[in-house]
Order: C-alpha cells, then structure tokens, then sequence
C-alpha cells in the first residue's frame, strides 16, 4: 500500500488492456496539401461511439491551419448537423467507411491563399447526431498533413507513450516517403535497417523508466525522424482490501484518508 500526502489509494483490477488500432487511416500514408486523399474510419476503434451502427455516417470535419489560434482550432469545418453528400461516409464493410477528401484538400475545405494546412479534423456522426464517433478519451481526431519531401511516421504501435510489462512483444512498423533507407533505433541504439520506404521488427519490452523507439528515414540530400516511447511499468500488487473500507473516501482521522478506487480492465 503507499501512502501519497496522507491519503491511501487502493486500486483493484482486473483483466489488461490490449493496444488499439488507429481510428482513422490515409491513402496517401503522407498527404500534402495539393493532395486528394482517402480517409478510412473504423467504428470498432476509439470510443466506439459508431461501432454496430447501420444507418448513415457523416464527418464533420474541419483542419488545423497556420490561421488556428490553437491545437484544437478547427478552421473551414461545415455547421455542426450538416448532412450534405460531400460529408457522407461510404461504407466498405462491417464497421469500415470512407470518405474521399476530392479534388483535394484545398478545394475540399475551401483553404485560403498562403494558408498552410497542419492537421485534418475529424468527429464522426449519426445523421440525427445521437451517435458519435471519437478517440477513446472523447477527444477529436487528426490525421497530420505533410510537406512535400521526406517524411516518416511510426504507424504502430498508435499509442504514445506506450505502457507495457517486461517482456511484452512490441510491434513497430515505419513508413517513409522519399526515402532510399530506413533505420530503427531502440535507445539509440541501432536494431534494424532496410533500403526503400518501410520498415518493421517486434521488440522485447526491457529497461525501466522510458524507453525510445526512433525511426529514421534518409535520402541523398535529407534526413527526417519519428519517435515514441514506451514505460516499462512494474507488475501490480494484488492484495485484499483492508477490513472496513469502502467504495469512496473513507476518513480515517483527522488528517488521513483512504481513497477505494474500483477500476476493472485498467492497467
């Protein structure tokens, strides 16, 4: 049991964890402004707001600009409800969809000159907006938009940072673009590398503390990285909950407290 500025916290838990898939994936993998692109949605992802749905889908989708005043500052989003054809999701399967950002993203969203697009901005929807697509926690989605030139992106794992046990199998997998060689570095440390434009391995999870996974792409002229870590955290100890204490706050004097926190499928 460890006591933090005189309150006890008692976790209990049951069952792990598995590490999720991405929401939202592009075809091209780097998109640049210019570009037309192809999003694709998995209802079976994030908060699963969608998952089993089988009526119409809509994005409301905006982007992250030079012109947003902050991170989460959508720019040239439609009215939130609008259910005009540009913003319905094709289905391609059971909890799969589409929607095809055409001619491009300029046109698409209506980008001003000299404008730079950062990030697309998604929130998925029911036409009636009763159901509602988003990340795990309830937040947004972004999917980065790209300079032209070399570029890399670590695809998987999708969770940053990265929270495993020791000896976890982590599989990395890297893609580049404009690339003639990739390298993957665990710590610095040189692991793999291949010629071309993608890269995987699996990883033994080892070492505490913070853990760095790098991949590095290069050319004739550039270089370019992307990165993650993982934190390898130790086993947790099951022990019975102590005669007396409840669900709650439960005041044991004056100046201590005990705090049960019942916390199912959480690592």
């Amino acid at each position: 049991m460890k006591v933090i500025s005189g309150i006890c916290i008692i976790l209990s838990f049951i069952g792990v964890l598995g590490v999720s898939g991405q929401i939202v994936t592009a075809d091209p993998v780097f998109p640049v402004q210019t570009d037309s692109v192809t999003i694709t949605y998995d209802a079976t992802q994030g908060n699963q707001g969608l998952m089993g749905f089988t009526g119409d889908v809509y994005a409301h989708t905006g982007v992250i600009t030079t012109e947003s005043s902050h991170p989460g500052d959508w720019k040239h989003a439609p009215t939130w409800g609008d259910n005009s054809s540009k913003y319905k999701l094709d289905r391609i399967g059971t909890d799969l969809y589409q929607l095809k950002i055409v001619p491009g993203i300029n046109e698409y969203y209506g980008i001003l000159p000299g404008e730079v697009v950062k990030e697309l901005a998604f929130v998925f929807r029911s036409a009636d907006k009763t159901k509602v697509g988003k990340t795990a926690s309830g937040g947004d989605i972004f999917y980065t938009v790209y300079a032209a030139g070399l570029n890399v992106s670590i695809i998987k794992p999708d969770q940053r940072p990265l929270i495993v046990v020791e000896n976890d199998s982590i599989f990395v997998e890297a893609h580049a673009q404009q690339s003639d060689s990739l390298f993957l570095f665990l710590n610095d440390t040189l692991i793999k590398q291949t010629a071309g434009e993608f890269i995987s391995d699996t990883l033994i999870a080892k070492g505490g503390g913070k853990n760095w996974i790098k991949a590095v792409a290069s050319n004739d002229t550039s270089e370019a990285a992307d990165s993650l870590y993982y934190i390898l955290r130790q086993e947790v100890p099951i022990q019975d909950l102590p005669a007396g204490l409840e669900d709650g706050i439960n005041y044991l004097n004056d100046t201590a407290a005990s705090l049960v926190l019942y916390a199912p499928g959480k690592e």
